[in-house]
């Protein structure tokens, strides 16, 4: 029993016994018997069964932890291998044996016991073997990997395995005895004792083979991707940790190890890195028969061979390069990446070290590419950059380092000499001074033998390398670090001795040069190093030495200053040196030859031109300083020959050996710069500042190491360039052999280079192929010539066409070309032509010009020949016409003319040979028929087929182009082919049907200018072009967009022509020109034969789909010109119309057409048979008219289309005024024949529209006189002309100039005799006019004094207005007009700007026009007024005109008030009162009409005439309102403002009179003192509702409407006014809403006035205080007075309801609006509001209906009651009672209940009582009760107990139901609840009546919802008539029980259905 406790103790977690943990009692070292240790043993065995797994796996005791592992691993086998032997069985899952590898792989990473750790990742290893489970099946997640890196880490011991670089590789004798310092052995020794042996082994070796296991799933998924592409980069950088890692476990060493355990330690190590290293990138793992031996060389060879090893190599070692951009990388340990590069490095030395021997053995040569060395190198690079990092670099790592940088070395100089210059520069580049000084610096002193701690084992692999060189070779090339240049240099200097400085090429220093070169770096540091070195030199004596090196001391003494601060003084050091010394200017010059191309003895044949990257930089430099130096110091010619010319060769050699892969290297880019400093010397370029020495003037080194500021001092002639002269023979023929090379080698990287920079430096400068190639002979003219042209045509290389295009070839060797083998090739004649072109301004001024134009024009023929098929041809004609033009335009831009020189006579010949000038126009005509050829194939024109036209749109400008400038050099025989070619190129296309646009828009731009200039003086005119023209553009099937667009080019063509008049006529002749032939298509009957230019194939048809643009057109044509020339045209044009009206009037007034015929023609810009009417000759100063043909037509079709010509013609110059630019050159033009156009202009379109008039009366006069009837286009063009041309004066007239404009307008305005509508259209135009005039402006000033003449016109004839005699409708509408002009101005000018300065400065003007504005409102008001009396006119009829007048006089007034402001105060009585009087009688009228139902057609005139007058007022009003008071009483009459008729009608005319009106009222009262305007409108209120003491007889039944509007005036004024300013007027204003309180005729008037005075009441309530509010609402309590129940039905009943109504509707106001505040005055009335309950509950309840009996039993039931009598109007204050309770209710429940619940609830009581008996009351049918739609249908009646009682449709009104919840809400407790759900049960048990338990179960609903939850414990009373209601008859009732019921249960929670039961 206690054993069973025990174990399930444990189950459930109980503290594990001590004797279950045998480590415990281990480490408790308490020895146990036998026989305990045996049964604790079997205790925990059992205790480990016991337990599940994986439960088991995470327990403290490390022992089950162990045993969770090896059952894990065996169930997982048990199962796959049950699977395999039993497939009936149920299925293996495999995700369980993935769940049990991921538990383990967190139990290896989590578990702090080796032995544990070690079990569970060899459990995963072996399910993996067994393929019980997939390695991406653990591994495939980055989480798990990093697991895996992780404890990796943990089981480490790398830190306490010695590295390889911890021992020498030659350890003495003497640190062998050394065992005193304890080592890394030591420290390995110790850790394997103090632990259990093997497990730390054991689980680091395991780590390594899950990281084997995870590089390879990572490396299977990426396979196909390179681990560092940017699609993976985050698993390659895991895949590279692991593998840093996994190698890193390499660097280990047993050697030394003294304790066999270590060496077996480390054994096991290295091999299981190894077999890690295999699995995870090997194609082929590792078999079982493999040796250990075996795994660890197959593991080397990857490190050194495998690609995704080096790449991991590469990419860890530039995570040092603070320069490298490639990507993000993971963090590595710092210790496994020092490591791992041991590794690394010992691997790859080993395999160099191998591979040699066995090169060795078998006799290849190896050929280094990406080799092991250069990887050796790129380690240590790494390592020496980790120890500049952390300068933590050892002695032994040094000296293992050496080791390893030897046998490196001794490779490269066996295999690849030319990797050592940037061997050296990586080593000295080293940022650690240790490394350098321990590493670097040793290795290479090492290599050449200069080591005095080493001897010279490599001396002899040495032996033909020169240190000197290879060292300076690497210091000076480009873009080496300073501090590794010096270092080199300082190498170089202890290097140097007399045998290495010499090369076996006799009289050469070695690194001469590149020491000289670096005397210009920008280094201080590196200047002084390479002093030092050429100092050392200088010290060195040798006869072998150069000449050269006995000048180096002097020079070095005399500029050693300038050398050490300025890199600058290389030029000067050059001079200095070769200053009287030819021998030494040879030998540098020598040297720099050799410093580029290298000698054979210098160093091994593995070097070749293009590995001394360093001498061939250096030699760039010494030649730029040997430029700079000066001509005297260094001759080109000798820089040349001795140098450059053998430099020049060796990049032409077919010797040279260089891949063509490192062409494009960067490192190559010094071999280049080389390239272009030798091939700049072909240019003979000598820079006159460099023709001496100069003198550097230096302040001092930079920061920076370059000089702070130098200035040069040279000599020179004026700053130009001198050329070398002559040109040396061999600078020619090396550009011949190039050239040559070039044609056979261009592939070759060198021989492309040399050729490319020569093209760029050479054959493309503009200073050779101008001052050297032309001074060449002609054979090497045409022979550089004809190889670029070859290079161009055969190997396309565009850079040789654009060198030929650059080159100086003259005329002559142009046409060589052309007789060269190239010339056949398409591409060399588009080469040539190119050539041609931009050579066409030099080759233009050749004597044989002509010749080549003619060689071209002969090769443009040959290729449009019919015969030639296709092969680029076009192209090929593209560019011989471009070279064609370029070279003929640049003939005629030089004015060079045709040859004059007469031939000699032939003997016996008759008469004078030719002249050259003839025979060259005769060859012009010819190449002229050529090109009209090419345009197109009209063969009547041309008159041959063998030519091929061009195709494209461009190729036919260039004809064009070409033929126009031919035109310029041979008019006379050019000029005739343009209007062929014009022809054709309007033609359609060959490839279609229709004209291309946009060719035909560049010929026109081309053919018309040029035909314009030279017509004259080859005989053709304008017309004959139009001709053309206008006969293409009808006849060519050209659609209407397309002749819009063809149009428009040739406007731009024709303006494009100088002209002396300008453009204006030509435009307009040819704008008639265009719109005649329009309307002749259109109207004039066609002929069919050939000669009509008209022709169609539907003749008699008119083409209207062809003119319906033909305004648009003209406009589009004229807007092409400038605006000056429009305005020209436009005058022209009008000039024009004006002779077609006045021929059309004559012929249609005579009614005869005979006149017509040639009349018509005379005057039309077109005829029938197409000659232009208007047609013009060409002279000397541009085009003039001439006269017009003559001709015949049809005399009906003639006159349509002279109708249509004139009407089109008028549009167009309407649309041209209505463009913003023509309007602007017509306002703003200044000068004077522009002015005197536009006046011109606006004269006759004055004169034109006044033609148009007569003649049209006259028109239309004589056809009724002669009884006939006009054509249908006749009348319609007499009825148009005349609004055309006004449009038109109108137009013109905005845009004419204000002071030429004003003048005009007043010479009209006072004219007499001008018509009506003139006068009145000038008066708008002046008006809208001045809306666009700025009036700060001097203009706004000219406006206004316009003014007194408008005033004169108002004045005159103005006194017999009044009476019945009117003034005539012609006086009428001037003084209209007239004032609206006034008012606009005004308006524009002064009003708009709301400045009282302009108003000030305006007065002057306007006041004069008020006084005649106010005497004309008076004169019109008293016939007003006199009309419109009742009494004395029983039937008005107003009159329009007069009403009219009067409105525009109100609406000028009130401009002119707001304007005047004070300054109109005199004449301000004289304006107010026939203000108020007219709108008084206004209203009075339309008042008897509406009575009448009598609305005449003047109504809209009243309207208007109200609106202007309430204008009028509101202006006053608004500007000088303390000047209106006197006029409130007249103003506030009935009939006044006040009035219905201003503010009740729905037309749209009187809304905006009702707009007007609301705006007097708030300007009244808002500006008016309230002490001013309140007793006003009271005193008006009572007038208005009778209570003024007037006869009664005349009382207006409506009149409360008046008083409604008095009434909101009032209410705006005491908005607008504050409480102390109110004070005083209290009293008139309460007696003015007591007397609408009594108002009670009309009953919706009395609802609506009520409102109304409710609201200004509570207005007023609003600005008092809470103690002036009780003395105020208990006054008007006591204006009430009390309830009579016994004077009901007397007279005085109805008064005494409708005060009390009143009283109870007001209270219910300040109720709702008041809330809580107005509880104290509703307490004073409480008693009479429950008076009031009690008497309508008696009134409506029989007395007996809720009396007890006398024993006190129950109530009589409801059906015994009996309905009482009353007077309906007595019980009107309920409703209203009813809404003052509820509002106060809800107030005081919202504050608490407080006031209800007060008086020990005595109020509650009083209240309810009333009310319970009100739900059983009958209601009459005709009881007053106010109600709103409810949205019901309308044949559903609502009786009034349902509005009243249960409150439908009276949410605003009050109502019962609302009432009573109200009441329960304030109540607000159980004890107050239960008298209200009494009663409502008493209405709900109602037998008889359906609406009464209606009524209550919609009331007990309303509480339940309003209450909620609390009400529920008066439910239970409830259910017994909710469960009656249920089953009424009433399905409505029914669904409200229903409700309640639903509702009681949401609120309980519970259902109540057996409560119903």
């Amino acid at each position: 029993k206690k054993e069973a406790a025990r174990r399930v103790e444990l189950l459930i977690g109980s503290q594990v016994p001590a004797s279950a943990n045998p480590t415990a009692e281990a480490s408790n070292s308490a020895p146990l018997d036998q026989d305990s240790a045996r049964n604790s043993a079997a205790s925990d065995d059992e205790f480990a069964r016991l337990l599940p797994a994986r439960v088991a796996l995470e327990h403290p005791d490390a022992s089950v932890r162990l045993h969770a592992v090896k059952r894990l691993l065996d169930d997982v086998e048990m199962a796959a291998l049950t699977e395999a032997d039993d497939t009936c069985g149920p299925s293996f899952d495999s995700g369980d044996a993935i769940d049990v590898c991921r538990s383990l792989l967190r139990r290896f990473i989590a578990d702090d016991d080796s032995g544990v750790a070690a079990a569970a990742a060899g459990a995963i290893q072996r399910l993996i073997a067994e393929d019980i489970v997939r390695e991406e099946d653990i591994f495939g997640d980055t989480e798990s990997i990093q697991s895996v890196i992780g404890g990796l880490l943990k089981w480490s011991v790398l830190d306490d395995i010695p590295s390889r670089a911890s021992l020498l590789l030659d350890v003495t004798d003497s640190e062998q005895e050394d065992k005193d310092t304890p080592t890394e052995y030591d420290q390995l020794a110790d850790k394997l004792e103090s632990q259990p042996p093997s497990d730390p082994i054991e689980a680091m070796c395991c780590a390594l083979a899950l990281a084997g296991l995870a590089a390879s799933t990572l490396f299977n998924a990426i396979d196909d991707e390179d681990i560092y592409s940017p699609a993976i980069e985050s698993e390659g950088e895991l895949l590279r940790v692991l593998l840093v890692y996994i190698c890193a476990h390499l660097d280990i060493t047993s050697n030394g190890l003294g304790e066999e355990k270590c060496v077996d330690a480390c054994e096991l190590i290295h091999d299981a890195a190894a077999s890690a290293l295999i699995h995870a990138i090997s194609e082929d793992n590792e078999e079982e028969s493999d040796s250990i031996c075996d795994i660890q060389e197959k593991a080397s060879q990857l490190i050194c061979d495998n690609e995704n090893c080096l790449a991991v190599l590469l990419r860890t070692c530039s995570g040092y390069d603070l320069s490298s951009t490639d990507g993000e990388r993971a963090d590595v340990d710092k210790n496994m990446e020092r490591r791992y590069m041991w590794a690394c490095l010992y691997c790859m030395s080993k395999g160099i070290l191998g591979r040699d021997d066995a090169a060795e053995e078998s006799g290849e040569e190896h050929v280094i590419g990406n080799s092991l060395e250069q990887n050796v190198l790129t380690i240590i690079h790494h390592i020496l950059g980790m120890s500049g990092v952390n300068d933590d670099l050892t002695d032994r790592e040094a000296a293992a380092l050496l080791g390893h940088l030897i046998p490196c070395f001794a490779s490269i100089i066996n295999h690849n000499p030319t990797m050592l210059p940037a061997a050296f520069i990586d080593l000295c580049a080293s940022a650690s001074l240790t490394a350098y000084d321990k590493v670097s610096r040793p290795a290479i002193l090492y290599l050449f033998g200069a080591s005095d701690t080493h001897e010279g084992d490599l001396s002899a692999a040495t032996s033909n390398l020169s240190p000197v060189a290879i060292l300076l070779e690497a210091a000076s090339r480009h873009g080496v670090e300073e501090v590794a240049v010096t270092r080199l240099v300082s190498i170089a200097c202890v290097c140097m001795s007399k045998e290495n400085i010499l090369s076996q090429q006799k009289v050469v220093a070695n690194g001469l040069v590149q020491a000289l070169s670096l005397l210009s770096h920008s280094s201080q540091s590196v200047r002084t190093s390479t002093i030092e070195f050429i100092s050392k030199l200088s010290t060195l004596r040798s006869k072998k030495l150069p000449k050269i090196c006995g000048h180096l001391p002097d020079a070095i003494e005399s500029l050693r200053s300038s050398l050490v601060m300025d890199g600058g003084a290389l030029p000067n050091f050059l001079a200095e040196i070769v200053t009287g010394s030819g021998e030494a200017r040879d030998d540098l010059l020598k040297h720099c030859v050799v410093a580029a191309v290298g000698t054979t003895s210098t160093v091994d044949e593995g070097f070749s031109f293009g590995d001394y990257l360093g001498g061939s930089f250096s030699a760039h430099k010494i030649f730029e300083a040997m430029k700079e130096a000066g001509e005297s110091a260094f001759p080109l010619s000798e820089r040349w020959s001795k140098a450059g010319q053998s430099l020049f060769g060796a990049f032409l050699s077919p010797d040279v050996d260089i891949f063509s892969d490192r062409y494009a290297d960067v490192e190559m880019q010094p071999v280049k710069t080389l390239c272009e400093t030798v091939v700049v010397m072909l240019k003979g370029v000598i820079s006159s500042r460099n023709s001496g020495p100069s003198v550097v003037i230096s302040t001092g080194p930079a920061k920076s190491g370059r000089r702070a500021r130098s200035y040069s001092v040279g000599t020179g002639d004026d700053g130009g360039l001198i050329m070398i002269d002559p040109y040396p023979d061999s600078m020619i023929s090396a550009l011949s052999s190039l050239l040559s090379c070039a044609a056979g080698r261009v592939d070759e990287p060198y021989v492309r280079l040399t050729y490319d920079t020569v093209a760029q430096y050479i054959l493309r400068s503009q200073t050779w192929g101008e001052r050297i190639f032309p001074k060449l002979k002609v054979d090497a003219r045409r022979t550089i010539s004809s190889a670029l042209l070859e290079l161009r045509s055969k190997h396309d290389i565009e850079s040789a066409g654009t060198a030929l295009g650059n080159l100086q070839i003259d005329g002559s060797d142009m046409a060589h070309l052309f007789e060269t083998e190239s010339a056949s090739n398409p591409l060399a004649l588009t080469c040539v032509a190119d050539a041609i072109r931009n050579r066409a301004a030099a080759l233009a001024g050749c004597s044989s010009v002509l010749n080549l134009s003619t060689i071209l024009f002969d090769k443009l023929a040959d290729l449009s020949r019919e015969s030639l098929s296709d092969r680029g041809s076009e192209y090929v004609r593209l560019s011989l016409l471009q070279a064609l033009i370029s070279l003929h335009g640049e003939m005629k831009k030089q004015n060079i003319s045709l040859p004059k020189k007469k031939l000699s006579r032939k003997k016996g010949g008759r008469g004078r040979a030719r002249s050259q000038s003839d025979a060259a126009a005769e060859k012009f005509a010819e190449q002229a028929t050529l090109l009209v050829s090419l345009v197109g194939s009209d063969e009547a024109t041309i008159g041959s087929s063998e030519v091929r036209p061009v195709r494209s749109s461009r190729g036919r400008s260039l004809v064009l182009s070409l033929l126009t400038t031919l035109c310029s050099q041979a008019p006379g025989a050019v000029v005739g082919s343009l209007i062929p070619a014009l022809g054709n190129i309007l033609s359609p296309s060959p490839t279609g049907n229709e004209t291309n646009s946009l060719a035909a828009s560049q010929a026109l731009r081309a053919i018309v200018p040029a035909y314009c200039t030279h017509a004259a003086a080859a005989g053709f005119s304008f017309a004959e072009l139009v001709d053309a023209f206008i006969a293409s553009c009808y006849t060519n099937n050209t659609r209407p967009f397309q002749r819009s667009e063809l149009c428009a080019s040739f406007a731009d063509a024709l303006v494009a022509v100088e002209m002396t008049r300008g453009h204006g006529q030509a435009i307009a002749s040819f704008v008639g020109s265009l719109v005649a032939a329009d309307a002749a298509l259109l109207c004039l009957p066609q002929e069919s034969n050939g000669e009509n230019i008209m022709e169609s194939d539907n003749s008699d048809a008119p083409m209207e789909e062809d003119s319906v643009d033909a305004v648009a057109l003209s406009i589009e044509v004229l807007g092409r010109a400038s605006t000056t020339d429009q305005v020209v045209a436009s005058l022209q044009i009008v000039q024009y119309i004006g002779q077609m009206v006045e021929l059309l009037g004559k012929s249609s007034a005579s009614n005869t057409d005979s006149s017509i015929a040639s009349a018509s023609l005379n005057a039309s810009p077109a005829k029938q048979d197409g000659g232009p009417a208007l047609s013009y000759v060409i002279g000397t100063g541009g085009l003039c008219q001439r006269a017009v043909p003559g001709g015949e037509s049809g005399e009906t079709a003639d006159k349509n289309a002279l109708i249509s010509l004139t009407m089109n013609l008028l549009y167009v110059v309407r649309d041209l005024f209505s463009f913003s630019s023509i309007k602007k050159v017509i306002k703003n033009n200044e000068g004077k024949s522009l002015n005197n156009v536009c006046l011109s202009l606006w004269q006759e379109l004055v004169q034109l529209q006044s033609n148009s008039l007569r003649h049209q009366a006259m028109v239309f006069v004589g056809a009724r006189s002669n009884d006939s009837e006009l054509l249908r286009d006749e009348k319609e063009f007499w009825e148009g002309i005349p609004g055309a041309a006004e449009e038109c004066l109108d137009l013109l007239q905005r845009v004419l100039s204000v002071p030429d404009y004003l003048a005009s307008v007043t010479n009209l305005l006072q004219d007499d005799d001008t018509e009506v509508p003139l006068f009145v259209r000038t008066a708008e135009l002046l008006s809208e006019r001045a809306a666009e005039i700025d009036p700060y402006s001097h203009e706004a000033t000219l406006f206004l004094e316009v003014v007194p003449e408008l005033v004169t016109i108002l004045s005159r004839s103005g006194g017999d207005d009044g009476g019945k005699d009117h003034a005539s409708r012609h006086q009428v509408t001037i003084k209209q007009a007239s004032l609206m002009a006034i008012e606009r101005l005004a308006q524009a000018l002064c009003l708009a700007t709301g400045d009282e300065r302009v108003f000030k400065k305006a007065s002057s003007v306007l006041l004069p026009a008020m006084k005649e504005v106010t005497a004309l409102i008076t004169s019109q008001s008293a016939n007003l007024v006199n009309l419109t009396d009742v009494s004395t006119s029983p039937q008005i009829e107003l009159n329009d005109g007069e009403i009219q007048l009067l409105s525009t006089a109100a609406l000028c007034a009130s401009t002119l008030v707001a304007v005047l402001r004070a300054r109109c105060l005199p004449l301000l009585s004289k304006l107010v009162k026939p203000v108020i009087s007219s709108l008084t009688s206004i209203n009075s009228w339309l008042k008897k009409c509406s009575d009448a139902d009598d609305a005449t057609k003047h109504t809209k005139s009243a309207n208007l005439s109200q609106l202007a007058l309430l204008r009028t007022l509101v202006s006053v009003a608004e500007t000088l309102p303390q000047f209106a008071v006197p006029y409130l009483g007249t103003l506030f009459a009935p009939s006044a403002l006040p009035s219905r008729m201003l503010r009740s009608d729905a037309r749209e005319d009187a809304v905006l009179v009702a707009n007007m009106t609301e705006r007097l009222d708030r300007a009244l009262a808002k500006r008016t003192p309230a002490r001013q305007i309140i007793p006003a409108a009271s005193k008006a209120v009572a007038i208005c509702l009778n209570e003024d003491n007037s006869d009664e007889a005349v009382v207006d039944a409506a009149g409360w409407q008046e008083a409604k509007a008095l009434l909101s005036i009032l209410k705006s004024s005491v908005e607008c006014t504050s409480r102390a300013e109110l004070t005083p007027v209290v009293g008139k204003l309460l007696n003015a809403i007591l007397v609408a309180f009594k108002y009670d005729i009309d009953a919706e008037g009395q609802q609506e006035l009520l409102t109304t005075a409710n609201e200004t009441l509570l207005a007023l309530v609003l600005k008092l205080s809470e103690a002036q509010l009780r003395p105020l609402y208990a006054r008007i309590r006591e204006w009430r007075g009390d309830l009579d129940e016994t004077s009901t039905e007397r007279d005085d009943a109805d008064d005494a309801a409708t005060k009390r109504y009143a009283f109870w509707s007001m209270s219910a106001l300040l109720s709702k609006e008041l809330r809580s505040i107005f509880l104290p005055c509703l307490s004073s009335v409480l008693p009479d509001a429950i008076k009031e309950l009690e008497f309508a509950a008696n009134k409506l309840c029989t007395p007996d209906l809720f009396s007890k009996k006398e024993n006190g039993k129950k109530r009589r039931r409801l059906g015994e009651s009996r309905e009482g009598t009353c007077n309906s109007s007595a019980l009107k204050p309920l409703q209203p009672i009813l809404l003052c309770l509820e509002s106060a209710l809800k107030a005081d429940a919202h504050e608490g209940g407080n006031w209800i619940r007060g008086d020990d609830g005595q109020r509650h009581t009083l209240i309810l009582e009333p009310l319970g008996k009100l739900l059983q009351a009958k209601l009459p049918s005709d009881m007053p009760v106010v109600a709103s739609s409810v949205g019901e249908s309308k044949s559903i009646a609502i009786t009034p107990y349902e509005n009243l009682i249960q409150g439908i449709g009276t949410l605003d009104y009050g109502s019962l139901s609302r009432c009573i919840v109200a009441l329960a809400m304030a109540a607000g407790d159980e004890r107050m609840w239960k008298p209200i759900n009494h009663a409502l049960l008493q209405a709900c048990e109602s037998n008889d009546r359906a609406e009464v338990r209606r009524a209550g179960v919609h009331c007990l609903k309303s509480v339940m919802e309003s209450i909620g939850e609390e009400y529920m414990v008066l439910l239970p009373e409830c259910l017994p008539a909710l469960s009656e209601l249920l089953e009424d008859e009433d399905e409505e009732i029914a669904g409200l029980a229903r409700e309640c019921v639903t509702l009681g249960e949401e609120l309980l929670g519970e259902s109540l259905e057996d409560s119903l039961r």
